[in-house]
């Protein structure tokens, strides 16, 4: 089952480009993707934050993991929410293996904040084999810790790159994160908006449709997602549209050659409304369910 997993993976890489979140994304005349689980870059624990700071990363990683040591093991953390599950609060433990990955700096006011991606091997306890925890600093003089949360909810997750230039106000930071299943067949991205509220790392858009992705023999359905930042006024909740190009793709009977690709393009505008991006309709969606259907596929999100 596992080398058949792994050639089917090889066989939609050829398909798989990274999501666009700017407008260059428009002038695509194909996208054929939905995308994959972002390496990360992982940072040495030693090395600062900045070239301005002097306050390092295992610095960080010391407020979530009070025994950590510089080769990156760990006991035992501070009670971590899942906050994709709504799990209770409760601390990994174990022989964990830690490293931090991405790491995204802020600006409110005179305040510096700082998102870093942590990610934790533990394979006796953790559902996925590892944790994706997200955690938010205020760097400005001390480090404190705002909040930690883990993020994860399938096999894969990661930061999605390059973000994009979203909020709600001058004052909250946002991130776009995704989480990724993938099977033989199929495959699918789930992407989620998270802000920092009164320093707390909350949801601020799962409303997103899944990107879908299918193969079947000679035909493949994949599903591009584009996030485009519209302009606003200075100091006012900005705004994004969310596109979705649909591709069906033909390929000869040797299931390789590519015959013809056909493409069409779905979206909506999400505005800010009452602490979270909402879109202006919920019936956006129909045409491209039901494209999907005519098709010949069915998306079971």
């Amino acid at each position: 089952m596992f080398i058949v997993c792994l050639l089917c993976l090889l066989l939609f890489q050829g398909l798989f480009e990274p999501l666009g979140v700017g407008a260059t994304a428009l002038k695509r005349k194909h996208s054929t993707t939905v995308r994959k689980a972002a390496k990360p870059s992982t940072h040495n624990l030693s090395d600062r934050i900045s070239s301005s700071s002097k306050v390092t990363y295992f610095a960080l990683l010391k407020r979530v993991f009070p025994d950590i040591t510089m080769d990156g093991a760990a006991t035992k953390s501070l009670p971590i929410e899942q906050l994709m599950d709504n799990y209770e609060k409760q601390p990994l433990e174990g022989d964990l293996e830690i490293s931090c990955d991405n790491s995204i700096p802020f600006q409110s006011g005179k305040t510096k904040l700082l998102f870093l991606t942590i990610s934790v091997r533990n394979s006796n306890e953790a559902i996925w084999g590892e944790n994706f925890l997200l955690a938010a600093y205020d760097v400005t003089q001390r480090v404190k810790l705002l909040d930690v949360v883990d993020v994860q909810c399938d096999r894969f997750c990661s930061l999605v790159k390059p973000q994009p230039a979203l909020s709600n106000n001058s004052s909250m930071p946002i991130v776009l994160i995704t989480n990724t299943h993938f099977n033989c067949q199929e495959n699918f991205e789930i992407y989620t908006l998270l802000g920092l509220a009164h320093n707390k790392i909350v949801a601020v858009c799962d409303k997103l449709p899944f990107a879908y992705c299918c193969r079947m023999e000679e035909k493949a359905l994949t599903q591009a997602p584009y996030i485009i930042p519209m302009p606003t006024k200075a100091h006012t909740p900005s705004k994004f549209a969310y596109r979705i190009e649909l591709t069906e793709t033909f390929f000869d009977s040797d299931c390789q050659t590519v015959k013809r690709t056909k493409s069409k393009s779905y979206g909506q505008l999400f505005v800010w409304r009452s602490g979270e991006y909402v879109p202006l309709s919920d019936k956006w969606m129909k045409p491209l369910r039901a494209e999907e259907h005519r098709l010949g596929f069915e998306n079971n999100q």
